[in-house]
């Protein structure tokens, strides 16, 4: 199971949405609570933000004040926070553009052990291809494990799914489809196409590549 911070905001904001970046204001006493709360518990992984966006890879790592004028929680701050409660279970980070970007992961990464890159791929992102792949997503597969935290189509087939299967198989490469709700594909990429199970055609293929 992966456990995830997702929606966040800093000072007394409600939480309606991804920010940038996990904020400083609760994000560190955040993951401390749940790591010290399930460290005993080896079967989960921590995913310490989604999709982080929009920031240099400076402030990923180490943090920053955003335009907005609140500041950011940084991967290395949130790994100190998970690792100094005595939680050893993997830590995923994603990177940049809402975790579609691995370029500079490996050179940025905050130091400590047991973190994995956290990549999310669509048919819409910037990295979408195999070129691309084989550039941003490779060379980091190479050193430290990768999941894939979701993938996807926003057309409901599978066919973009299928190639990225493929190639992260051939790369000792993780991935979990996204999402277990019955939207329309054209709001989000669904595995289901109602609260009864049918499957997509997305989800079809899915489970037809699992499959033995």
């Amino acid at each position: 199971m992966i456990l995830e911070l997702h929606w966040n905001a800093p000072g007394s904001q409600p939480a309606l949405g991804q920010q940038v970046m996990p904020d400083a204001d609760h994000s560190p006493a955040f993951w401390k609570s749940v790591a010290r709360t399930f460290k005993s518990d080896r079967a989960l992984i921590f995913d310490v933000y989604n999709e982080p966006h929009d920031v240099s890879w400076a402030c990923w790592r180490d943090g920053c004040t955003t335009g907005g004028g609140w500041k950011t929680a940084g991967m290395k701050l949130l790994v100190k926070a998970i690792r100094g409660v005595g939680a050893k279970q993997p830590i995923m980070l994603g990177g940049l553009g809402w975790s579609n970007d691995l370029s500079g992961w490996l050179q940025w990464r905050p130091a400590g052990t047991g973190l994995v890159a956290a990549f999310h791929t669509y048919n819409f992102n910037g990295c979408s291809t195999q070129a691309c792949w084989d550039a941003q997503v490779a060379p980091v597969a190479a050193k430290v494990p990768v999941v894939t935290g979701e993938f996807g189509e926003n057309d409901c087939a599978h066919g973009y799914a299928d190639s990225y299967m493929d190639w992260a198989d051939a790369h000792g490469i993780s991935y979990l489809g996204w999402t277990w709700n019955p939207w329309n594909c054209n709001d989000g990429p669904a595995l289901i196409a109602d609260w009864s199970g049918t499957p997509t055609p997305y989800g079809a293929g899915l489970h037809d590549h699992l499959s033995p």
